[in-house]
């Protein structure tokens, strides 16, 4: 069965974490990810979300900003 996708929305969202998390010295109270909801023809809804490990490009170059124009320029 193949479902025709009919929107892709790609939303980024700021998220409070359980603790605080420290990484030299800097301490994160939050997470921003990018949720991200597929509708199909039919109805159907997925949802799935991608985060960047330690917050943002010092990690690995990626950030939820650049994960959201990806989606939005080239996957929707």
């Amino acid at each position: 069965m193949t479902e025709e996708i009919s929107s892709v929305t790609a939303r980024i969202v700021d998220l409070p974490i359980r603790r605080p998390h420290r990484i030299g010295p800097m301490e994160m109270h939050g997470q921003s990810c990018v949720v991200v909801e597929v509708r199909t023809a039919d109805g159907l809804t997925g949802l799935g979300e991608g985060v960047v490990p330690g917050g943002g490009p010092g990690w690995g170059g990626e950030s939820v900003e650049s994960i959201k124009v990806t989606i939005d320029a080239h996957l929707a």
